[in-house]
C-alpha cells in the first residue's frame, strides 16, 4: 500500500501548499498591512520597522491559516479522486476507505504536533519581539512606565496597583500607589515615593498610609515599611504582556503568580488556563478538519477549488465561534479551560470517524 499512500499524498501537498498561500495572503490583507499602514501613515512608523513587525506576525498567522489549507487540502484531494472515480476503483480492489485515507491522516497527526510547537514557543516569542520593535522605535520600555495591576483582572477589585516607574534593573519603583478594597469600598490606601526589592518582600520608603476606621479617616507617615505586593518584580513585567506574547513557561509562572498569591485573580488565572489549553488543542484540530475534508470529499462528485475555499471556511467559520463561545464560558470560570478547548476538535473528530466509518459500509 505504499504506492497508494504516496500517491494520495501527493494529491494532498498540491493543494495544501496552495491552500497554505491563499489563507495566509488572506489574513495579511485582512489583519495586518491594514495596521501596518496605519502606523506608516498616522505614527511615520519607517516602513523598514513597519515590514518587521509584519515578518514577526507571520508565526501567528499560519497558526491560523495551516489548519483551513489542511481543510481544503483534504477535501480538495478526496474530490479530485472520487470525481475522477479512482475511489471506486479501489473500493472495487477491496481497498477500504480507512486505507485510502490513512496516508492523508497521518499526514495530518504530523502537521498538528509541528503547530503544537509552533504554538507554544515560536509563536509567543515572535509576537514579542514584534511588539519590543515598535517600542524601541516609540522610544517606550514596554512594562516599565506607568504599569496598572489590577486584581482580580475582571469583576469587584480587590486591589489596584499604580506604578509610575518601574526599573528592572535595579528593582525599584517610582511613584507607587496602591488601593485595596473591602467588600467594594475603598479601606486603606499606600503612596510611596520610592520602593525596592529586597529578595522576599518591597521595601516602601516615604510612605503616606491612609485607613478608614469607626473614627473616621486616618492619615499616617512612614519612612520605611516592608510590603507584601504579591508580585516580583519580574511577574510586574509580565502581566503588562497579553497572553498571546508569552511563551508556555512563562504563562505557567504567571498561573502560579496569579493562583497562589495572595490577592488571588481569579480571571488572570482563567484567562492563562484557557490559552494554554488553546496552544494544546487548536493545533490538533488540523487532523480534525483533515478528516472532515476527507469526508466530504471522497463523496462520489467533483469538487471545484472555489467551492472547496467557501465549505473551507464555512466549517473553520462554525469551528472558531464555538471555540470562542466556550472560551468565554471558560474564561468566566463556568466550565473547565482544557474541556472548552477540546470541545471542537471532538466534534470534528466524531464527525470525521462517523462519516469514514459510514463510507466502509
Amino acid at each position: 500500500m505504499r504506492k497508494l499512500d504516496w500517491y494520495t499524498l501527493t494529491e494532498f501537498a498540491g493543494p495544501f501548499v496552495f491552500g497554505v498561500g491563499v489563507f495566509f495572503l488572506l489574513l495579511v490583507g485582512i489583519t495586518l498591512l491594514p495596521d501596518a499602514l496605519k502606523m506608516m501613515v498616522r505614527e511615520k512608523v519607517p516602513w523598514a520597522v513597519g515590514t518587521q513587525v509584519i515578518l514577526y506576525r507571520v508565526p501567528m498567522l499560519l497558526a491560523l491559516t495551516v489548519p483551513m489549507a489542511a481543510m481544503f487540502a483534504s477535501l480538495m484531494c478526496f474530490s479530485r479522486l472520487s470525481g475522477d472515480g479512482e475511489v471506486v476503483a479501489m473500493r472495487c480492489a477491496g481497498v477500504p476507505v480507512h486505507t485510502i485515507v490513512r496516508a492523508v491522516l497521518a499526514a495530518g497527526a504530523i502537521i498538528s504536533a509541528v503547530m503544537c510547537l509552533l504554538s507554544h514557543s515560536l509563536a509567543p516569542a515572535s509576537n514579542h519581539r514584534a511588539r519590543r520593535i515598535l517600542d524601541e522605535y516609540r522610544k517606550l520600555e514596554r512594562g516599565t512606565q506607568h504599569v496598572v495591576l489590577r486584581i482580580p483582572s475582571q469583576g469587584m477589585p480587590e486591589r489596584v496597583v499604580y506604578i509610575t516607574e518601574l526599573d528592572l534593573r535595579a528593582r525599584e519603583v517610582r511613584g507607587l500607589w496602591i488601593l485595596e478594597f473591602r467588600d467594594g469600598q475603598p479601606w486603606q490606601s499606600l503612596f510611596a515615593k520610592r520602593g525596592y526589592w529586597d529578595g522576599k518582600d518591597w521595601v516602601l520608603e516615604k510612605v503616606e498610609h491612609s485607613r478608614m476606621t469607626q473614627e473616621g479617616l486616618r492619615t499616617e507617615r512612614i519612612q520605611r515599611v516592608s510590603f507584601d505586593l504579591g508580585r516580583t518584580p519580574e511577574d510586574l513585567e509580565r502581566i503588562e504582556f497579553g497572553t498571546d506574547e508569552l511563551t508556555t513557561a512563562e504563562l505557567l509562572r504567571e498561573l502560579e503568580v496569579a493562583e497562589q498569591r495572595k490577592p488571588r485573580d481569579w480571571a488572570r488565572g482563567a484567562e492563562i488556563r484557557m490559552e494554554i489549553a488553546g496552544r494544546w488543542a487548536v493545533p490538533w484540530a488540523v487532523l480534525g478538519f483533515a478528516m472532515v475534508g476527507a469526508v466530504l470529499g471522497i463523496r462520489p462528485h467533483r469538487t471545484t477549488r472555489g467551492v472547496a475555499l467557501g465549505v473551507s471556511l464555512a466549517i473553520i467559520l462554525v469551528y472558531y465561534l464555538v471555540l470562542h463561545t466556550m472560551s468565554i464560558l471558560a474564561e468566566q470560570g463556568k466550565l473547565p479551560a482544557a474541556l472548552c478547548a477540546w470541545t471542537p476538535n471532538a466534534a470534528l473528530y466524531a464527525v470525521g470517524l462517523a462519516g469514514l466509518l459510514s463510507s466502509d459500509k
